[in-house]
């Protein structure tokens, strides 16, 4: 059996020019990822009534089993990185795709150019972004 891969683990500064390639909501789905260190299915599908900005908390839901939940506080870096994103009434999902669904990871993976289609966004110090 081989070895397990090393994760790849960016630096803030790395991060940020990552993010500053990107359009707004790609770019804030990245800083959020990092900060939090959620699972990219979790971040994808995650609702805005999941979070909780005055408890600066967000409750995760069911990606393991239907009943899962479990609470992620949320730091400075993922809040900005929710401020930046603009105002949509077309979907419940905080970064909701264009015709309205969760945002495709996959799809964002595969495509996306340059600094997009990198993988591993991990923060060495995701509260400090």
């Amino acid at each position: 059996m081989p070895p397990p891969r090393a994760v790849r683990v960016y630096t803030q500064k790395e991060l940020k020019a990552i993010a500053g390639e990107l359009d707004k909501r790609p770019a804030a789905a990245i800083t959020f990822a990092a900060a939090t260190g959620l699972r990219p299915a979790e971040w994808a599908s995650l609702e805005r009534r999941e979070i909780e900005r005055r408890r600066r908390a967000v409750t995760v839901r069911g990606m393991k089993t239907q009943r899962s939940r479990r609470e992620v506080p949320l730091a400075s870096p993922a809040i900005s990185a929710l401020d930046t994103l603009p105002a949509r009434i077309d979907t419940v999902y905080v970064f909701g795709g264009p015709k309205g669904g969760p945002f495709d990871v996959n799809n964002f993976r595969r495509r996306g150019s340059g600094a997009s289609g990198r993988r591993g966004w991990r923060s060495q110090a995701g509260a400090d972004l």
